[in-house]
């Protein structure tokens, strides 16, 4: 193991996805691209005012499903907390409908 760092312009989530799992950064539209289709599959599991969110910890702020939807949709747009749940299931490593089963 060895650190890594990535380029903090606002895709850096992207970025480490992109370079734990191809060992290179430029697959970053790709990662978000797939999150995006995740995010836009499941809306009922990232809207905040769905019973069936992940996001069950009211504690946590979470952005209207409006806004999560928009942000995974654009570039250099920073990511909350339910973008790493859905990008978990966009490579299947748990799916948003498993998350709290």
């Amino acid at each position: 193991m060895s650190p890594r760092a990535t380029v903090g312009d606002g895709n850096c989530a992207y970025r480490a996805v992109s370079l734990a799992l191809f060992e290179t950064q430029d697959l970053h539209p790709y990662v978000r691209l797939l999150t995006a289709c995740e995010v836009a599959e499941h809306p009922q599991q990232c809207d905040v005012s769905s019973p069936d969110c992940v996001m069950t910890d009211n504690r946590i702020v979470t952005s209207p499903y409006r806004d999560i939807l928009q942000a995974v949709l654009t570039p250099n747009k920073d990511v909350e907390l339910i973008h790493f749940f859905a990008i978990s299931a966009a490579f299947d490593v748990r799916t948003l409908r498993d998350r709290f089963k």
